[in-house]
Parts: structure tokens; sequence; C-alpha cells
């Protein structure tokens, strides 16, 4: 019996292994940036340099901003606080054409949770698409690319907090 016992379990380990070994892996598009850390800061605390454009990590204020669809700029400290609870931060240029940027926020809306979309001017390339230490970045709307980076990464902040509501705040003001 104690044999047979080790047998069995001898198989269940190196089928384990061999499942693991073999299970398809998860491609994330875009790139992996080192984490600069989850401190807060006040809103007047020194500038600091990021390792990625739009930041991915790092210091940031001590509250994040309501999810949701927004045609205002945030600052990124505010929106570095939304990744950390496991956001999706989608920033585009403001020079993005209006097509692409309703394709955008319709990809955000069948999100409807954990997702902040906001126009950012210093982003580096026409869309953006941040998680916590994850970057996308795009010349033109690429739905596939953009929902493979979502799904592997929304929900995945070292922090993982609750939404406060999703809404399309485009033509209001911020919610404070």
């Amino acid at each position: 019996m104690k044999k047979l016992t080790i047998i069995l379990i001898t198989s269940l380990v190196l089928f384990g292994g061999y499942k693991l070994a073999t299970a398809p892996k998860i491609v994330v598009p875009g790139e992996q940036f080192p984490a600069l850390g989850q401190q807060h800061v006040l809103p007047s605390s020194p500038l600091i340099m990021y390792n990625s454009n739009p930041p991915t990590s790092g210091p940031h204020y001590s509250t994040p901003a309501q999810s949701g669809i927004y045609d205002t700029e945030f600052p990124d400290r505010e929106l570095i606080h939304n990744i950390e609870h496991g956001h999706i931060w989608i920033s585009y240029r403001p020079d993005l054409p209006k097509d692409e940027i309703e394709q955008l926020a319709v990809i955000a809306k069948s999100y409807g949770t954990k997702i902040i979309m906001a126009p950012r001017a210093k982003d580096d390339s026409l869309i953006a698409i941040a998680a916590w230490q994850h970057l996308l970045k795009l010349s033109t709307v690429d739905e596939a690319q953009i929902r493979a980076f979502m799904n592997a990464l929304q929900g995945h902040g070292p922090e993982d907090v609750p939404d406060s509501g999703f809404k399309d705040f485009r033509g209001q003001n911020k919610p404070q």
C-alpha cells in the first residue's frame, strides 16, 4: 500500500509539472518596467523622474481618481494610484483623431470597471495603455492588442481595491 501511495504521489507531481511546463504562456503586448515603489506624496512634492512615459509605477498621490472616461487631463501622480489598484489607464494625445478617441471609449465602456481614460499631452505616442509596470504604446487603435493587454493586466496592481464606479465624464467637470 505504501509503495502504491508513493507511485501515485510521484505520478501526480510529474503530471502537474508536465501540465505547468506545457501550459500556453500568456503573451502581454507592450513593455514591462521595474517598479519604482508605491510611496504616497503630496502635490507639493518635488518632481519625480519616472522610468516610462506615461508612468507605470512610482510615487503618487494618496487618493486615486474615479474610474471613467474624461476629456481633461489628470496629474500623472493621481492616475498612478489608479493603476496601483489594478486599473488600466488609457491615455491619448489630444491630436488623436476624434473617431479613434471614440473607439477607445467604446473599448473602455465594454470593461465598465477599473478603467480610466483621459487625454495626456506628454505622451510620446498617440495612444498609451498603462497598467502597473506595463505599457503598450500605439500609433492607432489596435483593438486586439488593447484587449489582450487589458485582459491580462486589469485587476493586477499591487493593491486590489474595489472600483468606485465607472462613468463617462466627458463634457462635465471632474468629480471631486
